[in-house]
């Protein structure tokens, strides 16, 4: 069949000749480009993707369509919902086509458009996918890729955008699984995202350096809501611009601080004595243990989940001259608490 060109969105009926179907066997399909011979489409079912097959969620991996999403013309229309996969696309030589079905309606057919896989496999015939700034959440790869290399849906990694180095490389904060995040990585969820098929993501906390070839395409820009959470995390706020402090405190004391050291800014750290030579404190955690009176639970900026701090073993002990930058300090009554406790007067006692 070949009448006039295939637009992008319309709906067809081919034969694949897939191994298991009968002979004759149509299936439904969608354009995505009418290359002349061959026409790109992605291949419908009526049955949905398995759970095991899934990649990252079902709409990442395929595109839903009713009969009522349909411009109707032609009367062998589908009659029920079906699964257009986007892992791959099919190149169908035209004399397979068998008939059109109709096409997809505006809103549907935007909505297909902004999935990531559509985004990345037309991304290969543009060359503005580099040009990502800074706030920026970002498809990239691995590997610097060229235009004829197929990038699955598996290959795809989510990141954002925090700066740009000289050389042109950027800095990024890469995903990481929600179970694997430090206690100071963010997630996000769908509706603060601008995506329409990620459900959630979660960032780590240092950022990457990746170039600006292994970018596959730009999703959207994070709402300034988003981004003020970012720039929240130690490891944004306190950049090389910020030198922090180093030996000596700055006031009369360091107690009761919540500091980050510059080696180590994913672990927050509850100041509770110094001397001339080191100062000590607890490593803080997101598991609520059983609180007692001498214990702290904080909600500290650039920390997506409660901090808390058990003050009832020793001390982590570190060197005055390690470089510190203080996150946050206790409020007024949880200081008069702090001073008041068993390890607070302890060390007051043996620096006197």
């Amino acid at each position: 069949m070949r009448e006039d060109d295939f637009d992008l969105g319309e709906l067809i009926w081919i034969d694949f000749e897939f191994e298991n179907d009968e002979k004759g066997t149509l299936h439904p399909a969608i354009v995505l480009q009418d290359q002349g011979d061959i026409i790109a489409v992605l291949s419908g079912t009526s049955v949905p993707t398995p759970e095991h097959l899934l990649v990252r969620n079902e709409m990442f991996t395929s595109f839903r369509v009713s009969p009522y999403c349909i411009e109707h013309e032609n009367a062998r229309t589908i009659k029920h919902e079906t699964y257009f996969q986007l892992e791959i696309v099919r190149g169908v030589k035209s004399d397979k086509i068998k008939s059109r079905i109709g096409r997809l309606n505006p809103d549907r057919l935007e909505e297909l458009l902004a999935r990531c896989a559509m985004r990345s496999w037309f991304s290969s015939d543009r060359t503005e996918q580099n040009d990502a700034s800074q706030w920026d959440l970002i498809c990239w790869v691995r590997n610097e890729h060229d235009s004829s290399t197929h990038i699955g849906l598996e290959d795809l990694n989510l990141g954002v955008v925090v700066g740009k180095l000289k050389n042109g490389n950027l800095l990024i904060l890469r995903e990481c699984d929600i179970l694997d995040g430090s206690v100071n990585s963010l997630t996000f969820f769908s509706s603060e995202l601008p995506s329409n098929d990620i459900t959630h993501l979660t960032l780590e906390s240092k950022p990457t350096t990746i170039s600006s070839e292994q970018i596959n395409f730009v999703i959207g820009r994070l709402s300034e809501h988003d981004i003020s959470k970012i720039r929240e995390l130690p490891y944004i706020k306190f950049s090389k611009d910020n030198k922090g402090e180093l030996g000596k405190p700055k006031d009369s004391s360091l107690i009761g601080k919540i500091v980050c050291l510059e080696n180590n800014k994913e672990k927050p750290f509850l100041v509770v004595g110094n001397d001339k030579h080191h100062f000590y404190a607890y490593e803080g955690s997101t598991k609520e243990q059983s609180l007692s009176k001498q214990d702290f639970s904080c909600d500290l900026p650039g920390f997506q989940e409660m901090i808390y701090f058990d003050i009832n073993a020793t001390p982590i002990v570190q060197n005055l001259h390690t470089r510190r930058f203080i996150i946050d300090s206790l409020g007024k009554k949880d200081l008069e608490r702090l001073h008041s406790s068993r390890i607070v007067k302890s060390l007051k006692s043996l620096n006197r």
